[in-house]
């Protein structure tokens, strides 16, 4: 196998473990989404999933172009690990804060794959990717380190998924201290 037919296949398999990964954030995200009981963690919530489904749509969009289709084996691995959070966030104590640490790790899970992904197809040249056409990162030259860094960003620094979700868990936390 030549060099090239080793970088496009490894790059097939990238784009495979990023589809399982969207899977997994998505079954997340919705155990997520019936667990928040505040309507703005909720609203968050909704609108990390739609952007999970657009990506996996890209994803999908993008392994048929490289002639290929999601990996039975990842997408069963990812859906079997993500199943049980469901039961686990139904039950578990102090869920604002267990929510929002949940989202800043996948969030940080979906930084280091996109960005791997992406020094990949620039090395295979595979222009979609490169070119932004997984709208997860903008090509590398024209974005900073980790542009969706600002994603998950603390509450003090005045904007962030994460970091909003986070300041919600804490004004839960001080909520239930008072009430005791």
């Amino acid at each position: 196998m030549k060099d090239n037919e080793k970088l496009k296949a490894k790059l097939v398999d990238y784009v495979q473990d990023a589809h399982a990964m969207e899977l997994n954030l998505e079954t997340m995200l919705e155990s997520m989404i019936k667990a928040a009981k505040d309507t703005k963690t909720k609203a968050m919530l909704e609108a990390h999933l739609q952007q999970t489904h657009d990506h996996k749509h890209r994803l999908d969009q993008r392994l048929e172009a490289l002639d290929s289709h999601p990996s039975i084996r990842k997408t069963g691995e990812s859906v079997a690990v993500a199943l049980p959070k469901g039961l686990i966030d139904r039950f578990r104590s102090d869920q604002p804060g267990k929510i929002a640490r949940d989202g800043y790790v996948a969030e940080a899970v979906e930084i280091a794959a996109y960005s791997l992904l992406e020094q990949l197809a620039l090395r295979c040249g595979d222009e979609f990717i490169e070119l932004g056409g997984l709208e997860a990162l903008p090509p590398v030259g024209r974005r900073p380190r980790c542009r969706r860094a600002g994603f998950i960003r603390s509450p003090s620094a005045g904007r962030g998924y994460i970091g909003a979700l986070v300041a919600r868990a804490n004004a839960a936390g001080a909520e239930r201290q008072r009430s005791y």
